[in-house]
């Protein structure tokens, strides 16, 4: 009976027992009325009105819907991730907004990720585009799965059900905040702003989970990262040369503090497959994605960044075989003192090959301006979770401020709902119980990707296994460091790449056989998929 339950959710999503023939037979029946249709219309506009693009435009309406139909969700939901990450630039440099370099991009931000009442002038709609989008994918999985539509074909979706349950807590417990803190007289319009991003992370899990379904989709989502990142390291190089030449100087950053994680995950990506199955061919393409990380990472001028790459090829060097690891300890102790001298110069310079010394040394001394006013935060958040233990404040409340405080009011006006240490400010929020289990998903997912590293070899390609159950790893790090330094939590970049990195979790899992809840498929499967 247990059996037959635990079966259920995933033959809803797979195509076992359907004759595809049947299946493209009656679509095609269905379709070409609709089609016909659209043409007489926009023929009948086109006589009506001679506008050859207003007549062509329900055709091509028509022809989308019918891609969408047709194409597997997680094509379209790669499309809009990989343009949420591209559309989050918000460096401080004064580009103009005509400028043609920027301004598709920053159209882009405003249709995506910023609510669209500012576009529409509807006040209600306090949604992003990439809300919307992402509703609509959802809607289209489940009325493809009513109409027996393959999502991939015999491969069902890896239910990982202790990651599926962690992210359920997860999203109960959040739902429970907003309760509490609405209940306790917070407000309502700034909760949302609060809760929108952690909320999609189990939202976004879940419907990744449902499309990632093969390692060859977790492929395709490596290659979507290193194109996305490629285009960030671009779009930053052009603001950093663009502000020298026009007299601002360096630039604080050019891109977004985000990027520091998607920049970190790309270098730990590229550096697994160097490591792990070097080639000629993944050389030539590794090489050269390396160094542009590199280049976006010392131009964006995010100390994070240094911190995020290191723990990454510190996580690498664990993950590597024992020969391996020698090898790798022989080079660092042989160009070690090079490293101590760059850093021993780079400690009283700042420019130029210097950069990322003066970035590194900045960590470890916390001595300027910024480090100042994160401390003052981060005691004021200490306050706030003292004074409202055991359950927290809730959403809809801002932290309170102790005797110290910097005011940030002219360049963040609501600096107080939303701190920058987002660890410290959930557990305020949460609680140390409601924090747990709000983070419990991270820790699972690290976990199983932990174990499917562990069981590679039970995989038919136990290397690209290993790669990418490091590249989980390393990602799910990388959140962590970020949350703790810089809103690591509130924004799409590290909500998109976490849920990319459970999904791909549950993935390895079934691949590798490491969880008994997860039957591997069978050899036919994911041939088509």
């Amino acid at each position: 009976m247990t059996d037959v339950a635990a079966s259920m959710p995933e033959a809803a999503f797979s195509s076992s027992g359907v004759d595809q023939a049947i299946v493209r037979s009656r679509a095609v029946r269905l379709i070409t009325p609709a089609l016909l249709t659209l043409v007489f219309f926009g023929a009948l506009v086109l006589g009506m009105t001679g506008n050859v693009a207003l007549a062509a435009l329900p055709i091509v309406a028509g022809l989308a819907a019918v891609g969408l139909w047709w194409l597997p969700v997680r094509v379209p939901l790669y499309a809009v991730l990989a343009l949420g990450l591209l559309a989050d630039v918000g460096g401080p440099v004064p580009v103009p907004a005509s400028n043609p370099v920027l301004a598709p991009v920053r159209l882009l931000k405003e249709v995506l990720l910023e609510n669209l009442n500012g576009i529409t002038g509807v006040q209600a709609l306090r949604v992003s585009g990439l809300d919307v989008v992402l509703l609509a994918l959802t809607v289209l999985l489940f009325a493809r799965v009513l109409a027996r539509v393959p999502e991939s074909l015999d491969t069902p979706p890896p239910l990982l059900r202790p990651l599926l349950l962690a992210l359920g807590a997860a999203f109960a417990v959040l739902v429970i905040a907003e309760l509490w803190g609405i209940g306790r007289g917070g407000d309502v319009r700034q909760s949302v702003w609060q809760i929108r991003y952690v909320l999609w992370v189990p939202l976004l899990s879940v419907l990744a989970m449902l499309v990632v379904r093969t390692l060859q989709h977790v492929t395709e989502i490596a290659f979507v990262l290193t194109g996305v990142a490629l285009c960030k390291t671009a779009i930053g190089v052009y603001v950093y040369f663009w502000s020298l030449r026009h007299g601002h100087g360096v630039p604080h950053s050019v891109t977004s503090h985000a990027d520091t994680m998607l920049f970190a995950v790309v270098v730990a990506l590229w550096s697994a497959v160097l490591v792990l199955r070097p080639s000629a061919g993944r050389l030539l393409m590794g090489v050269p994605a390396l160094v542009a990380m590199l280049l976006a990472i010392v131009v964006n001028n995010r100390r994070t960044a240094y911190v995020s790459v290191g723990l990454a090829l510190f996580l690498l060097l664990l993950h590597v075989p024992r020969r391996t690891q020698r090898r790798a300890l022989l080079l660092l102790a042989a160009v070690s003192p090079l490293f101590a001298g760059y850093m021993l110069v780079g400690a009283s310079r700042s420019g130029g090959v210097f950069a990322p010394a003066a970035a590194i040394w900045s960590v470890t001394r916390q001595s300027d301006g910024s480090s100042d006013s994160r401390d003052v935060e981060n005691y004021n958040l200490t306050l706030t979770l003292r004074g409202n233990l055991p359950l927290g404040s809730g959403f809809g409340h801002m932290y309170d401020e102790g005797p110290a405080a910097y005011d940030l009011t002219d360049v963040f006006a609501q600096f107080r709902y939303v701190a920058h240490n987002s660890i410290l400010w959930l557990l305020a929020i949460l609680g140390p119980l409601g924090f747990f289990v709000l983070w419990l998903p991270i820790a699972v997912g690290t976990y199983f990707a932990a174990l499917a590293h562990r069981f590679a070899d039970a995989a038919p390609r136990a290397s690209t296994v290993r790669i990418a159950a490091y590249v989980v790893i390393a990602t799910l790090a990388a959140y962590q460091v970020q949350a703790y330094s810089d809103m690591g939590t509130q924004g799409w970049t590290g909500t998109t790449l976490v849920a990319l990195a459970l999904a791909s979790t549950a993935v390895l899992v079934r691949e590798t056989g490491a969880w008994r809840g997860v039957p591997r498929p069978s050899p036919h499967q994911g041939v088509n998929a």
